[in-house]
C-alpha cells in the first residue's frame, strides 16, 4: 500500500468488517502525489531518506511466488533522529496458487483461470520523475515532479488457441492481418491462504478496463503444449484507467 502511494496512487479506504480494510488505489493528480520517508538500518546505524517518491514498481507472480521490486528517489538523506515508531506488517504471504484472472473482449470472456492455465503475470508501473529540477543557492534537488505514467505488463504461459487468441490479436477477429490492436479488459487477483477473518483473505486485485494487447513469439517443440505470452499496456481513456484493490488488516 505504501509503495503504491509513493508511485502516484491515492487510496480510498473502507471498513469491510471489524479489523478488515479495503483500500482502492487510483491514479493521483500530480499535485496530490505524496512523499515518503524511508529508513534504512545497517548494524546500529539508521539512515533516513526524506522527500522520497517511487519511480518504478514491479509486481511479479510466477509459480515460485509473488514478489515486488521498487526504485526510489529522494531529495534529502541524513541520520534518523531515533524517535520514529512503526508497526510491523503481518507476516502473511500472498500466494501464486490462490486468486484468479479473467480477460474480457467486450462481453466475451477470453481467459478465465477457473478453466485455463498460465505460468506468470507481471505488472510494471513506470512513474518517471524529473531529477534535474534544481535551484541556485541549494545543493539538493528542488522537486521530483512526475513526467507521466506508463503501466504495462506480461501474461505468460497460456495455452495457444488459434481461434480464440491468435485470430483476435493478429487478425482483429477477422481472417487476415489487421492494423488495429486488440483492446481487452484485464482483471486479476492474488490472495493469501491465511484469512484475516472468515472469508476475508489478504489480497491484491488489479483491474485494467482497457489494455492494448500484443501477441509475442511462441515456440512449437515436439509434442509439448504450445504456450504463448502477450504484453499489455494500460490505455488512459477513462476517468479511472486502473484500480488496484488491497485488502489487509
Amino acid at each position: 500500500g505504501m509503495l503504491l502511494v509513493g508511485a502516484g496512487f491515492t487510496p480510498t479506504t473502507t471498513t469491510v468488517e471489524t479489523g478488515v480494510y479495503q483500500h482502492v488505489f487510483k491514479l493521483s493528480t500530480r499535485s496530490a502525489h505524496k512523499w515518503l520517508t524511508v529508513l534504512s538500518k545497517l548494524g546500529d546505524r539508521t539512515r533516513r531518506a526524506s522527500d522520497v517518491r517511487i519511480n518504478s514498481l514491479t509486481i511479479d507472480a510466477n509459480t515460485r511466488g509473488v514478489s515486488w521490486t521498487a526504485g526510489l528517489l529522494g531529495i534529502t538523506t541524513d541520520d534518523a533522529p531515533g524517535s520514529e515508531t512503526g508497526t510491523e506488517e503481518a507476516l502473511v504471504k500472498i500466494l501464486p496458487s490462490t486468486g484468479s484472472l479473467t480477460i474480457m473482449d467486450g462481453a466475451t470472456e477470453i481467459v478465465n483461470t477457473a478453466t485455463d492455465s498460465l505460468l506468470g503475470i507481471s505488472l510494471n508501473i513506470a512513474n518517471p520523475l524529473d531529477d534535474a529540477d534544481q535551484s541556485l543557492f541549494a545543493f539538493t534537488r528542488a522537486d521530483l515532479p512526475q513526467q507521466g505514467m506508463d503501466i504495462t505488463g506480461q501474461i505468460t504461459g497460456l495455452e495457444l488457441d488459434y481461434t480464440t487468441y491468435y485470430d483476435l490479436l493478429v487478425y482483429g477477429g477477422g481472417s487476415s492481418p489487421a492494423a488495429s490492436v486488440a483492446v481487452l479488459d484485464i482483471n486479476y487477483k492474488w490472495e493469501s491462504a491465511v484469512e484475516i477473518t472468515s472469508g476475508n483473505p489478504y489480497s491484491l486485485e488489479i483491474d485494467i478496463p482497457a489494455a492494448e494487447v500484443t501477441l509475442n513469439d511462441f515456440n512449437a517443440d515436439g509434442n509439448n503444449i504450445v504456450r504463448w505470452d502477450f504484453a499489455y499496456r494500460m490505455i488512459d481513456n477513462s476517468t479511472d484507467p486502473i484500480a488496484i484493490t488491497l485488502i489487509n488488516d
